[in-house]
């Protein structure tokens, strides 16, 4: 349950039968006979509350620091940054989206290209240095998009 709610619900409560406890707080600060149950969660509840309060910017913040994405866009959301000044395919971005997992058939699809093609032109001896574009130069790459990009950790 959210903590801001729990802490709603628990000011509603009747302590007597003519005040709730969340008036009965305002004037009671150390929790009397009729109040030291609520009075010790509530203090639980804004202890948490205190903690766990987050602004949306730091939540933004962590949500892309810790996010690993799942789908090409959340890598290049803008198609055009995959590209180089000539329109080709860029080398470590390729690596990149390949160290991801990603299978050159949802690459052509995602970018609109023939990328066996493309990676015939941009490493030629893919099929006998696959081990090591995939292991040694995409992880150069990856580091290197690291550095370059806020978008994806």
């Amino acid at each position: 349950m959210n903590v801001k709610k729990a802490m709603t619900i628990l000011d509603s409560i009747m302590i007597t039968s003519t005040e709730c406890f969340g008036e009965h707080k305002k004037y009671c600060k150390d929790g009397c006979s009729k109040c030291r149950a609520w009075h010790t969660q509530d203090l639980q509840y804004k202890a948490l509350l205190a903690k766990t309060e987050l602004d949306a910017d730091a939540i933004s913040i962590y949500r892309k620091k810790f996010y690993q994405g799942n789908a090409i866009c959340d890598y290049f959301p803008n198609k055009d940054d995959f590209f180089d000044d000539n329109g080709d395919m860029r080398r470590d971005a390729y690596l990149v989206l390949r160290l991801k997992e990603f299978s050159d058939a949802l690459i052509s699809r995602y970018f609109h290209i023939n990328v066996t093609l493309e990676r015939r032109k941009l490493f030629p001896d893919w099929k006998e240095n696959e081990d090591y574009y995939l292991n040694t130069m995409a992880i150069k790459a990856w580091k290197k998009f690291k550095e370059n990009t806020s978008e994806v950790a």
